[in-house]
């Protein structure tokens, strides 16, 4: 059974109100982004590209290691048995290796996430 959006929209918009009280009545813009609900994760566009403009003592302050060492690693990492590549064509491309490493050595030497440096800027 398929439900018509704006009808279901305007009965919740109807039922909020009620609930709430208020004067102002919410938009269907907050309704419906609170209903139908996406799990839309923040992207840190350009990681890589930031982290290649690093000077070599920003690298070293930001990764706790030089940027050599973390090439040598990128290096081994996609050549062990651990990294494997899609073999599906489908959703969203695959993380570089290098993305990969440099988002693993920016958690271990900081203990929190890429995504929560950025949000916090």
């Amino acid at each position: 059974m398929e439900v018509n959006r704006s009808i279901l929209l305007n009965s919740i918009n109807e039922i909020v109100n009620e609930l709430v009280d208020t004067s102002s009545s919410s938009s269907d813009n907050e309704i419906e982004s609170l209903v139908f609900r996406t799990n839309v994760r923040p992207r840190v566009k350009g990681f890589v590209e930031n982290v290649n403009s690093f000077s070599a003592q920003e690298f070293k302050k930001n990764f706790h290691i030089n940027r050599n060492v973390s090439d040598y690693l990128t290096a081994k990492y996609a050549s062990s048995s651990w990294y494997t590549t899609r073999s599906y064509k489908g959703g969203r491309q695959q993380t570089p290796v290098e993305t990969q490493m440099l988002a693993f050595l920016w958690f271990a030497a900081n203990k929190t996430t890429i995504r929560e440096m950025w949000r916090q800027e």
